[in-house]
């Protein structure tokens, strides 16, 4: 499902970020916290002319979509370097 997709954790380890298709997800673990049980669906982010909207699916605190923000930032810098 995932095979070639580029992850990058948010803030720490029970949010994660799918840069391929601009994911948001949080992650559950077992009860020892040694084991992913899932991974729900928080937000969808889009980015047009260097907006970026989400859609929330879940509740999902400020200080992540924050960092997300950064991550699409820093990832379409480096993306469109030399296009013009």
């Amino acid at each position: 499902m995932y095979h070639g997709h580029q992850f990058i954790k948010v803030c720490g380890d029970t949010w994660v970020f799918d840069i391929t298709e601009f994911l948001g997800y949080k992650v559950v673990l077992s009860k020892d916290k040694q084991t992913v049980k899932e991974f729900k669906l928080a937000f969808t982010a889009t980015s047009y002319n260097k907006q970026i909207v989400f859609e929330k699916h879940i509740g999902v605190p400020a200080k992540i979509l924050k960092e997300t923000v950064n991550i699409i930032e820093n990832y379409e810098r480096e993306a469109f370097v030399n296009v013009d």
